[in-house]
């Protein structure tokens, strides 16, 4: 059975109170995880506002070499993803790959979206009043 850690600010977590990661198909066991403390919740948030800063001051090319990566690594990894998805969620192998492949997506398509002209106003679908300012 995988044991799974957790990421916070940089350091992955495997310690603490171990928690079972079940299938909502059958109820079975299809990995295990730890449970995060208070402390690796504030040190989460804390870590979340510090990258938040860091990656506003960011070269525009730069937040676009990271999102590249990270687009890279999950369609490098696709078929990992897709069975943890596929066993955690209870989902056919089918839609769990869409799912990974619309990840990819998303990522490049951000990537695309980091270097574009920034404060631009564009009008947002569904009503001509909406509008939304990309930064």
């Amino acid at each position: 059975m995988a044991e799974h850690a957790f990421l916070v600010h940089g350091e992955w977590i495997a310690r603490g109170k171990r928690v079972a990661i079940l299938s909502p198909y059958d109820g079975s066991v299809v990995g295990e995880t730890f449970e995060a403390t208070r402390d690796d919740l504030e040190r989460a948030i804390a870590g979340s506002v510090q990258a938040f800063v860091q990656t506003r001051r960011m070269p525009a090319l730069e937040r676009q070499r990271i999102l590249r990566e990270v687009a890279g690594q999950i369609a490098k990894n696709k078929d990992a993803f897709a069975r943890m998805i596929a066993l955690e969620a209870a989902k056919p192998m089918k839609a769990a790959r869409v799912e990974v492949e619309r990840a990819v997506m998303t990522f490049s398509l951000a990537a695309e979206e980091s270097t574009r002209n920034t404060d631009e106003t564009i009008s947002l679908p569904g009503n001509p009043n909406r509008t939304g300012q990309v930064r």
